[in-house]
């Protein structure tokens, strides 16, 4: 049986156009938790891992193989999201909601995604605050972690699995952001 070396496993998974970062995230969905930096020492043949772990990561590494036949996120996104910004009052966020029809935003500071702001945040800040206190507040004081992001070669079932939980996931290519795709996305298809 051949057993693939670090250098044959970073070769495949920079193939694959895969970060280690995307296999670090397959791998715990594996059940299988491992830092960035001890795959970086794997592929630098600097660590010697257990049997285990090998077949796990190439087992991670068919998977993106085998679907790269499957549709991927590639246009099936919106390419100018809506998002609140972090310093701006929730009135503002609120407006661009209500504008939009949308249940939720992603929130940018600098023009990265750094949290999300959601109907069912902004209903618990009127509770808290009130209407008008809630509404005079920062977004960063009361918005929620940011939503994932996903390569744009990611297979859409995958997807599917995190908007359903999450409610939505960010869409990103070479490292930036490049869209969004929502619960009310995949229902519209």
């Amino acid at each position: 049986m051949y057993f693939p070396t670090g250098t044959d496993l970073k070769k495949r998974r920079e193939l694959l156009k895969l970060s280690q970062k995307q296999v670090v995230a397959r791998l715990a969905a594996r059940g299988l938790h491992i830092r960035q930096p001890y795959l970086s020492k794997i592929e630098g043949e600097k660590a010697e891992p257990a049997y285990r772990l090998v077949r796990e990561l190439v087992g991670v590494l068919d998977e993106y193989e085998n679907a790269k036949t499957e549709e991927t996120l590639a246009g099936s996104y919106h390419t100018r999201p809506v998002v609140a910004q972090a310093e701006e009052n929730v009135a503002e966020a609120i407006r661009k909601i209500r504008k939009n029809g949308f249940s939720q935003l992603p929130v940018y500071r600098k023009g990265k995604s750094v949290g999300r702001l959601t109907d069912a945040m902004l209903l618990s800040a009127e509770r808290r605050y009130g209407k008008t206190g809630a509404r005079q507040k920062h977004v960063s004081q009361i918005m929620g972690p940011p939503y994932p992001a996903l390569n744009i070669g990611t297979p859409k079932s995958e997807a599917e699995l995190m908007v359903e939980n999450i409610g939505a996931v960010l869409v990103e290519k070479e490292g930036k952001i490049v869209g969004i795709i929502t619960r009310e996305d995949l229902l519209n298809e």
